[in-house]
Protein backbone atom coordinates (compact mmCIF):
# COMPACT_ATOMS: atom_id res chain seq x y z
CA UNK A 1 0.00 0.00 0.00
CA UNK A 2 1.23 3.37 -0.31
CA UNK A 3 -0.25 5.38 2.81
CA UNK A 4 -1.36 3.26 6.13
CA UNK A 5 -3.99 5.85 8.28
CA UNK A 6 -5.00 5.30 11.53
CA UNK A 7 -7.40 7.64 13.02
CA UNK A 8 -8.55 7.21 17.39
CA UNK A 9 -7.30 3.61 17.84
CA UNK A 10 -7.35 4.63 21.86
CA UNK A 11 -7.09 0.73 22.78
CA UNK A 12 -3.74 1.24 20.83
CA UNK A 13 -2.15 -0.66 17.41
CA UNK A 14 0.29 -3.41 16.83
CA UNK A 15 1.06 -3.61 12.81
CA UNK A 16 3.80 -5.19 10.55
CA UNK A 17 3.48 -3.16 7.43
CA UNK A 18 4.90 -3.08 3.43
CA UNK A 19 3.55 0.81 3.28
CA UNK A 20 5.33 4.68 2.22
CA UNK A 21 3.63 6.76 4.30
CA UNK A 22 2.35 6.81 7.93
CA UNK A 23 -0.94 8.86 8.86
CA UNK A 24 -1.61 8.42 12.85
CA UNK A 25 -3.84 10.35 15.21
CA UNK A 26 -5.64 9.64 18.17
CA UNK A 27 -4.46 6.65 18.96
CA UNK A 28 -3.31 4.56 22.17
CA UNK A 29 0.20 2.84 22.43
CA UNK A 30 1.62 2.23 18.93
CA UNK A 31 4.01 0.08 17.65
CA UNK A 32 4.46 -0.34 13.62
CA UNK A 33 7.40 -2.65 12.59
CA UNK A 34 7.73 -1.84 8.63
CA UNK A 35 9.62 -4.00 5.67
CA UNK A 36 10.81 -1.34 3.72
CA UNK A 37 11.63 2.33 4.71
CA UNK A 38 8.70 4.85 5.63
CA UNK A 39 8.27 8.22 5.45
CA UNK A 40 5.89 10.11 8.04
CA UNK A 41 3.23 11.95 7.43
CA UNK A 42 1.20 12.36 10.65
CA UNK A 43 1.92 10.50 13.66
CA UNK A 44 0.00 12.09 17.17
CA UNK A 45 -0.36 9.68 20.05
CA UNK A 46 -0.64 12.40 22.45
CA UNK A 47 0.32 11.16 26.12
CA UNK A 48 0.79 7.52 24.32
CA UNK A 49 4.39 5.69 23.38
CA UNK A 50 5.14 5.35 19.69
CA UNK A 51 7.87 2.66 18.64
CA UNK A 52 8.50 2.42 14.67
CA UNK A 53 10.84 -0.18 13.47
CA UNK A 54 12.18 -0.41 9.78
CA UNK A 55 13.97 -3.74 8.44
CA UNK A 56 15.08 -2.16 5.21
CA UNK A 57 14.96 1.42 4.94
CA UNK A 58 14.85 4.93 6.32
CA UNK A 59 12.33 6.53 8.26
CA UNK A 60 12.07 10.17 6.66
CA UNK A 61 9.88 13.46 7.75
CA UNK A 62 10.55 15.13 4.47
CA UNK A 63 6.92 16.69 5.47
CA UNK A 64 8.36 17.99 8.32
CA UNK A 65 5.53 16.83 10.40
CA UNK A 66 6.13 17.07 14.31
CA UNK A 67 5.69 13.44 16.33
CA UNK A 68 3.69 13.96 19.42
CA UNK A 69 3.91 11.05 22.28
CA UNK A 70 5.35 10.22 25.23
CA UNK A 71 8.18 8.21 24.81
CA UNK A 72 9.24 7.68 21.14
CA UNK A 73 11.71 4.55 19.91
CA UNK A 74 12.58 4.40 15.96
CA UNK A 75 14.97 1.68 14.66
CA UNK A 76 15.82 1.90 10.80
CA UNK A 77 17.29 -1.18 9.80
CA UNK A 78 19.07 -1.98 6.70
CA UNK A 79 22.53 -1.44 6.02
CA UNK A 80 23.27 2.66 5.41
CA UNK A 81 19.46 3.71 6.46
CA UNK A 82 18.95 6.74 8.87
CA UNK A 83 16.78 8.31 11.35
CA UNK A 84 16.36 11.56 9.51
CA UNK A 85 18.30 13.73 7.31
CA UNK A 86 20.54 16.72 7.52
CA UNK A 87 18.14 19.32 5.70
CA UNK A 88 14.70 16.81 7.28
CA UNK A 89 15.29 16.42 10.82
CA UNK A 90 12.46 14.46 12.41
CA UNK A 91 10.95 16.56 14.32
CA UNK A 92 9.50 15.91 17.87
CA UNK A 93 6.80 17.12 20.75
CA UNK A 94 7.84 14.62 23.55
CA UNK A 95 6.66 14.24 27.08
CA UNK A 96 9.08 11.23 28.27
CA UNK A 97 12.60 9.34 26.23
CA UNK A 98 13.76 9.15 23.03
CA UNK A 99 15.70 6.37 21.50
CA UNK A 100 16.92 6.50 18.33
CA UNK A 101 19.35 3.65 16.15
CA UNK A 102 20.48 3.59 12.85
CA UNK A 103 23.33 0.71 13.65
CA UNK A 104 23.92 -0.49 10.24
CA UNK A 105 26.76 1.17 9.15
CA UNK A 106 26.67 5.04 8.40
CA UNK A 107 22.93 5.76 8.87
CA UNK A 108 22.90 8.95 10.68
CA UNK A 109 20.10 10.00 13.28
CA UNK A 110 18.94 13.65 13.16
CA UNK A 111 16.38 14.67 15.79
CA UNK A 112 14.80 18.58 16.51
CA UNK A 113 12.63 18.54 20.00
CA UNK A 114 10.68 21.35 19.06
CA UNK A 115 8.61 22.08 22.59
CA UNK A 116 10.91 21.06 25.18
CA UNK A 117 13.82 19.36 26.64
CA UNK A 118 15.56 16.00 25.00
CA UNK A 119 15.85 12.82 27.77
CA UNK A 120 17.61 10.22 25.84
CA UNK A 121 17.11 6.27 26.64
CA UNK A 122 19.72 5.12 24.13
CA UNK A 123 21.05 6.00 20.94
CA UNK A 124 22.73 4.01 18.25
CA UNK A 125 24.36 5.71 15.31
CA UNK A 126 26.53 2.41 13.97
CA UNK A 127 29.37 4.85 12.03
CA UNK A 128 26.94 7.51 11.62
CA UNK A 129 26.59 10.78 12.85
CA UNK A 130 23.79 12.29 15.94
CA UNK A 131 22.35 15.78 15.46
CA UNK A 132 20.24 16.62 18.57
CA UNK A 133 18.61 19.82 18.61
CA UNK A 134 16.38 20.94 22.11
CA UNK A 135 14.41 23.93 22.66
CA UNK A 136 15.68 23.52 26.13
CA UNK A 137 18.11 21.20 27.79
CA UNK A 138 19.34 17.66 26.71
CA UNK A 139 19.82 14.88 29.30
CA UNK A 140 20.04 11.62 29.22
CA UNK A 141 19.43 8.09 31.01
CA UNK A 142 21.05 5.76 28.87
CA UNK A 143 24.06 6.07 26.41
CA UNK A 144 24.71 7.44 23.04
CA UNK A 145 26.89 5.73 20.76
CA UNK A 146 28.08 7.39 16.96
CA UNK A 147 30.39 9.29 15.17
CA UNK A 148 30.08 12.66 15.55
CA UNK A 149 27.75 14.06 18.09
CA UNK A 150 26.65 17.12 18.04
CA UNK A 151 24.42 18.72 20.07
CA UNK A 152 22.49 21.94 20.41
CA UNK A 153 20.48 23.35 23.34
CA UNK A 154 18.72 26.16 24.79
CA UNK A 155 20.08 25.56 28.05
CA UNK A 156 21.77 22.79 29.76
CA UNK A 157 23.24 19.60 27.82
CA UNK A 158 24.43 16.89 30.30
CA UNK A 159 25.51 13.62 28.87
CA UNK A 160 26.88 11.57 31.31
CA UNK A 161 26.05 8.19 30.77
CA UNK A 162 28.80 5.63 29.26
CA UNK A 163 29.08 7.35 25.65
CA UNK A 164 31.07 5.89 23.32
CA UNK A 165 31.31 9.24 20.67
CA UNK A 166 34.30 9.65 18.42
CA UNK A 167 33.59 13.47 18.33
CA UNK A 168 31.82 16.37 19.73
CA UNK A 169 30.84 19.47 19.49
CA UNK A 170 27.65 21.42 21.24
CA UNK A 171 26.53 24.83 21.02
CA UNK A 172 24.24 26.06 24.76
CA UNK A 173 23.13 28.71 27.08
CA UNK A 174 23.83 26.55 29.94
CA UNK A 175 26.57 24.55 31.52
CA UNK A 176 27.56 21.27 29.24
CA UNK A 177 28.97 17.95 30.83
CA UNK A 178 29.90 14.93 28.75
CA UNK A 179 31.29 11.75 30.10
CA UNK A 180 32.36 9.54 27.12
CA UNK A 181 34.70 6.21 26.84
CA UNK A 182 35.66 6.37 23.09
CA UNK A 183 39.60 6.20 22.72
CA UNK A 184 40.22 9.23 21.79
CA UNK A 185 37.57 12.12 21.68
CA UNK A 186 38.16 14.70 18.94
CA UNK A 187 36.68 18.07 21.08
CA UNK A 188 35.34 20.07 18.60
CA UNK A 189 33.58 23.60 18.94
CA UNK A 190 31.98 24.29 21.67
CA UNK A 191 30.07 27.45 23.42
CA UNK A 192 28.37 27.50 26.64
CA UNK A 193 27.33 31.24 26.51
CA UNK A 194 29.73 32.05 29.70
CA UNK A 195 28.64 28.97 31.20
CA UNK A 196 30.58 25.77 32.01
CA UNK A 197 32.20 23.26 30.21
CA UNK A 198 33.05 19.52 31.65
CA UNK A 199 34.32 16.48 29.75
CA UNK A 200 35.25 13.66 31.10
CA UNK A 201 37.07 11.07 28.81
CA UNK A 202 38.68 7.15 28.85
CA UNK A 203 41.24 8.06 26.34
CA UNK A 204 43.08 10.90 24.73
CA UNK A 205 41.40 14.07 24.37
CA UNK A 206 42.24 16.05 20.90
CA UNK A 207 41.39 19.57 20.70
CA UNK A 208 40.42 20.70 17.54
CA UNK A 209 37.71 23.30 17.63
CA UNK A 210 37.48 26.30 19.28
CA UNK A 211 36.26 25.33 23.21
CA UNK A 212 34.90 28.47 24.31
CA UNK A 213 33.09 28.79 28.00
CA UNK A 214 34.05 32.99 28.01
CA UNK A 215 33.03 33.79 31.81
CA UNK A 216 32.60 30.20 32.29
CA UNK A 217 35.18 27.54 33.92
CA UNK A 218 36.24 24.52 31.52
CA UNK A 219 37.50 21.28 32.69
CA UNK A 220 39.02 18.39 30.73
CA UNK A 221 39.88 14.85 31.97
CA UNK A 222 41.54 12.20 30.09
CA UNK A 223 43.10 8.94 31.39
CA UNK A 224 45.48 9.67 28.53
CA UNK A 225 46.90 12.58 27.26
CA UNK A 226 45.44 16.26 26.49
CA UNK A 227 46.26 16.96 22.92
CA UNK A 228 46.57 20.42 21.21
CA UNK A 229 45.22 19.03 18.01
CA UNK A 230 44.79 22.36 15.93
CA UNK A 231 42.08 23.83 18.46
CA UNK A 232 41.94 26.54 21.27
CA UNK A 233 40.53 26.67 24.87
CA UNK A 234 39.03 30.76 25.73
CA UNK A 235 38.39 29.67 29.81
CA UNK A 236 38.05 32.10 33.00
CA UNK A 237 39.39 29.02 35.14
CA UNK A 238 40.88 26.26 33.00
CA UNK A 239 41.56 22.48 34.70
CA UNK A 240 43.47 20.01 32.75
CA UNK A 241 44.16 16.47 34.29
CA UNK A 242 45.46 13.81 31.93
CA UNK A 243 46.80 10.51 33.20
CA UNK A 244 49.56 11.32 30.29
CA UNK A 245 51.24 14.88 29.50
CA UNK A 246 48.95 18.02 28.40
CA UNK A 247 50.07 19.60 25.15
CA UNK A 248 53.12 17.77 24.71
CA UNK A 249 51.84 15.71 21.57
CA UNK A 250 52.31 18.22 18.97
CA UNK A 251 52.26 21.96 19.93
CA UNK A 252 51.09 23.56 23.27
CA UNK A 253 47.68 24.01 24.09
CA UNK A 254 46.65 27.19 22.86
CA UNK A 255 45.12 28.77 25.48
CA UNK A 256 43.08 32.14 26.89
CA UNK A 257 42.09 32.72 29.81
CA UNK A 258 40.83 34.88 32.84
CA UNK A 259 41.38 32.52 35.96
CA UNK A 260 43.42 30.12 37.27
CA UNK A 261 45.14 27.08 36.01
CA UNK A 262 44.30 24.20 37.34
CA UNK A 263 47.13 21.91 35.76
CA UNK A 264 47.70 17.77 36.36
CA UNK A 265 48.96 15.33 34.37
CA UNK A 266 49.77 11.97 35.82
CA UNK A 267 52.57 10.51 33.10
CA UNK A 268 55.88 9.43 34.44
CA UNK A 269 59.16 11.16 33.02
CA UNK A 270 58.73 13.23 30.19
CA UNK A 271 55.36 11.19 29.03
CA UNK A 272 54.00 13.45 32.56
CA UNK A 273 55.02 16.78 30.96
CA UNK A 274 52.71 20.20 30.89
CA UNK A 275 53.22 22.60 27.76
CA UNK A 276 50.34 25.61 27.65
CA UNK A 277 50.69 28.61 25.52
CA UNK A 278 48.50 31.30 26.97
CA UNK A 279 47.43 34.50 25.00
CA UNK A 280 47.36 36.92 28.29
CA UNK A 281 49.72 37.74 30.80
CA UNK A 282 49.41 35.62 33.89
CA UNK A 283 51.02 35.16 37.33
CA UNK A 284 52.56 32.16 38.90
CA UNK A 285 49.74 32.93 41.67
CA UNK A 286 47.21 31.81 38.94
CA UNK A 287 49.24 28.33 38.51
CA UNK A 288 47.97 25.05 40.50
CA UNK A 289 50.00 22.32 39.37
CA UNK A 290 50.50 18.60 40.21
CA UNK A 291 52.31 16.14 38.54
CA UNK A 292 53.73 12.58 39.48
CA UNK A 293 57.17 13.25 40.30
CA UNK A 294 57.70 17.42 40.49
CA UNK A 295 61.76 16.69 39.94
CA UNK A 296 60.95 14.39 36.97
CA UNK A 297 58.62 16.76 34.63
CA UNK A 298 59.09 19.86 32.61
CA UNK A 299 56.12 22.26 32.63
CA UNK A 300 56.56 25.35 30.49
CA UNK A 301 54.22 28.21 30.27
CA UNK A 302 54.40 30.31 27.93
CA UNK A 303 52.84 34.21 27.39
CA UNK A 304 51.93 34.47 23.56
CA UNK A 305 52.88 38.67 23.08
CA UNK A 306 51.56 39.41 27.24
CA UNK A 307 54.19 38.81 30.17
CA UNK A 308 54.74 36.41 32.82
CA UNK A 309 54.81 37.01 36.34
CA UNK A 310 56.71 35.35 39.22
CA UNK A 311 55.13 35.71 42.33
CA UNK A 312 57.25 34.57 45.82
CA UNK A 313 58.97 34.80 48.83
CA UNK A 314 62.81 35.21 49.80
CA UNK A 315 64.92 35.67 52.54
CA UNK A 316 67.30 38.30 51.50
CA UNK A 317 68.02 40.39 48.02
CA UNK A 318 70.66 38.28 47.52
CA UNK A 319 68.63 35.04 47.26
CA UNK A 320 66.21 37.03 44.92
CA UNK A 321 69.54 38.53 42.36
CA UNK A 322 70.86 35.13 42.44
CA UNK A 323 67.42 33.59 41.10
CA UNK A 324 66.90 36.82 38.65
CA UNK A 325 69.99 35.88 37.35
CA UNK A 326 69.25 31.71 36.62
CA UNK A 327 66.07 33.01 34.73
CA UNK A 328 67.95 35.35 32.62
CA UNK A 329 70.31 32.53 32.04
CA UNK A 330 67.42 30.25 30.80
CA UNK A 331 66.08 29.00 27.74
CA UNK A 332 62.59 29.19 29.09
CA UNK A 333 62.38 32.65 29.79
CA UNK A 334 62.95 35.84 27.84
CA UNK A 335 63.26 39.81 28.97
CA UNK A 336 63.75 38.79 32.21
Amino acid sequence: EDTLTITNASSGVDFTTGINDLVITGSGNTRIDELNGIELTTVNVGANNFTLNTLGGSILDTAQTTIVAKDLSLTAGGAGSAVGTSSDNILTNLSGTLTANAPNGAGDVFIHETAGSITVAGINAGLGNINLIANTSIGETGPISGNLLTATAGTAITLNSANTVNAFTATSNGNVSLTNTAAPLDLRDVTTGGNNLTVNNTGSVGVTGAVNTGAGDTSITSSVNIINAGGTITSKNLTLNAGGGIGTVGPAMDTTTTGNFNLTSNGAGAAGNINIAETNNFNTSQLNLNTADPSDQIVVMSSNGGAGTITGFAFDNQTIATFMRNLANSPYFEGV
